[in-house]
């Protein structure tokens, strides 16, 4: 969230260039993406050799956009459960060929899209609600088309 800054016509600004790396022609990024973490996409989450891409950056924006909204807007039930904001730390240790170790996750960032969790929350202001619900569905969309043509590579 930090290297993330609006000017004063609010157009975004990206920050944090000291990890800025050169894009390859086909426009995919490097293959040790940099990243913080609690942001990043499932996609790079789950596979550790997967290239960035401007999908990958869209969602990024999205799991700003959600912990952001649930820690600094009041919602309708302030009795409502906290959401699960351990979905941000998430990772388990994988070992790969040579013995390195990587960590992997995003499981239980999926398991909230999959799930229309984020369709119950509802913030007392409707655009941030609308927002999220709205890009939730489509990220739900993609990653059930990216799962299914993953299995359909399978067979």
């Amino acid at each position: 969230m930090g290297n993330i800054m609006l000017d004063e016509t609010f157009e975004g600004i990206l920050n944090g260039w000291d990890h800025a790396i050169k894009l390859y022609e086909t426009g995919e990024g490097h293959p040790h993406c940099a990243g913080t973490w609690q942001f990043m996409s499932i996609a790079l989450l789950q596979n550790t050799i997967k290239l960035d891409s401007i999908l990958d950056d869209v969602e990024s924006c999205f799991w700003v956009l959600y912990k952001t909204a649930c820690h600094s807007f009041p919602f309708e039930d302030p009795n409502r459960p906290a959401s699960n904001m351990n979905m941000f730390d998430e990772h388990h240790p994988q070992i790969i060929l040579g013995g390195c170790v990587h960590f992997v996750g995003g499981d239980e960032k999926y398991t909230v899209l999959s799930q229309r969790t984020i369709q119950r929350i509802r913030i007392k202001s409707v655009p941030p609600t609308s927002a999220l619900h709205s890009f939730a569905d489509i990220l739900s969309c993609y990653h059930d088309y990216r799962n299914y043509e993953n299995a359909k590579d399978r067979t």
